[in-house]
């Protein structure tokens, strides 16, 4: 990754720093926390719980360089404890540091990133784990990681991509540094010193280093992703995809954009059905069904079925529209969901709607 303009929050230490110090060799990184000394170009004091403080950093950056190629949400905050005896303050601040944080730099970045553009949300692997005494921290992370997931596809269309990455644990002393909400007297003492004293326990060297996490975002944020949507509705395909490929019964029967395929089935008057014709008696179709002028062989199948086009006018387009598996002898079989249909049966509204 080269010659980008990359915000990163949370970066005065651990792998916010790390990330700074690596994508700095070639990019012009800007940076953001609460405890950052302003240069007023690449370093900026804001408190990214607080959307009027994150707005106003943004639109500068804006200002200074015109847009924002990469954008990290590394800030985070720490907190263990019982939540009965958590104050009010401390839960918000969890909240509006972790989760509501990476929302408002995200929005105020976006006026300034176009096609290219990149979000890496830094999210952990608490969000997908319930933990006792971690019940607020896990939380923020698994509404982190929704929500980068969420703004993935709500950002495809742009050629923007939002990627969630979910940590396990890293050697940053992060554990070591978060706040740990307990009392004496408390009914939870006894419990969260345990779970605490386990956590501050464990041998660090074990854990991933900073500069391998580190490598491995720069290296995933330099590729290009693909989104897959597997999804019978419509119209949510058309929002989401630039691409298209209808799977019926394990084979792709149609790959194009959602506008061309829309446009396909709009203007179609005409069949594409496969049927069983061992008598080469499909002709006989027309006296069944009068509102078809013309049928046209397409192709001839392995499994012994051939595959016919069926036009209700002589100067119809040869427009695709579903596919029909009938045999011949009974005119009975099934359309592209596996409903039944009955050849014969079919009605001229049937035909041009189809």
């Amino acid at each position: 990754m080269k010659d980008k303009i990359i915000v990163i929050t949370g970066a005065t230490r651990g792998l916010g720093l790390r990330l700074k110090e690596d994508l700095s060799k070639d990019n012009v990184v800007v940076t953001l926390s609460r405890s950052e000394v302003e240069n007023g170009k690449t370093a900026f004091r804001a408190d990214v719980s607080d959307f009027d403080d994150v707005k106003r950093v943004f639109d500068e950056i804006g200002k200074i360089y015109g847009k924002i190629d990469v954008l990290i949400n590394n800030a985070g905050y720490g907190l263990s404890g019982a939540t009965e005896i958590m104050k009010k303050e401390e839960i918000e601040r969890i909240t509006n540091v972790n989760f509501l944080g990476a929302i408002w730099c995200t929005k105020c970045a976006l006026p300034y990133m176009t096609k290219g553009a990149k979000i890496a949300v830094i999210s952990s692997a608490s969000g997908l784990t319930p933990m006792p005494f971690r019940t607020m921290y896990n939380s923020t992370k698994a509404a982190l990681t929704m929500f980068s997931y969420s703004m993935k596809l709500e950002l495809c269309n742009l050629g923007i991509d939002c990627t969630a990455f979910i940590l396990g644990p890293v050697n940053t002393g992060f554990s070591n540094n978060r706040t740990v909400v307990t009392a004496e007297d408390s009914r939870y003492f006894k419990d969260v010193k345990e779970v605490d004293d386990f956590v501050k326990s464990q041998d660090n060297s074990k854990k991933t280093s900073v500069k391998k996490v580190s490598a491995y975002i720069i290296k995933k944020l330099g590729k290009t992703h693909t989104v897959i949507l597997s999804s019978h509705i419509l119209s949510e395909v058309s929002q989401i995809c630039n691409k298209v490929i209808i799977i019926n019964k394990g084979k792709i029967i149609a790959i194009d954009t959602p506008e061309n395929l829309e446009n396909k089935v709009a203007n179609n008057n005409n069949l594409y059905i496969t049927v069983e014709d061992k008598e080469n008696k499909i002709e006989k179709v027309k006296e069944t069904i009068p509102e078809i002028k013309k049928i046209e062989l397409i192709q001839e199948n392995e499994d012994g079925t051939i595959s016919i086009q069926l036009y209700d006018s002589f100067d119809g387009h040869n427009s695709t529209s579903d596919w029909y598996t009938v045999n011949k002898k009974t005119a009975i079989g099934t359309d592209i969901l596996g409903n039944k249909i009955e050849l014969n049966k079919v009605s001229k509204d049937e035909v041009s709607a189809n």
